[in-house]
């Protein structure tokens, strides 16, 4: 999801959800070999061949993403590129946050969920998700 302010571009900030610390080693054959470090340097390179100072933050804690996420305007960044792993699904304290941030955004999961039985978008079931 991308996220960006009426602000000049100098930073931005790339937050990753839970479990995407596990990157290139966690089934590998379904997320691939690419480590979370490979993915941040490659996104860090890109901005700065475009003038952009990227930080990359992963956390597993719900919270930890909102408060970064509720902060990057006031710490300076002019985007944010939030990669919310499985709260894309079940978190609905990230989407509140995500619209108190002023902007909607979408994009690709790393691997198509459907096939992992991953249940339709957000808002399309009642209830608690399942364990």
């Amino acid at each position: 999801m991308l996220f960006w302010r009426a602000m000049p571009m100098r930073a931005a900030l790339v937050l990753h959800g839970p479990n995407l610390n596990l990157l290139g080693t966690r089934e590998p054959a379904v997320y691939g070999r690419v480590s979370l470090t490979d993915v941040d340097r490659l996104v860090r390179e890109a901005g700065r061949r475009r003038g952009v100072r990227v930080e990359c933050r992963q956390s597993n804690v719900e919270g930890e993403l909102i408060n970064w996420l509720q902060g990057a305007a006031r710490e300076g960044f002019g985007g944010v590129v939030l990669n919310p792993g499985a709260f894309t699904h079940y978190s609905i304290a990230l989407r509140d946050a995500v619209g108190h941030h002023g902007a909607g955004g979408r994009g690709p999961p790393l691997q198509h969920p459907r096939p992992r039985g991953v249940p339709p978008p957000f808002g399309h079931r009642r209830g608690r998700p399942r364990a």
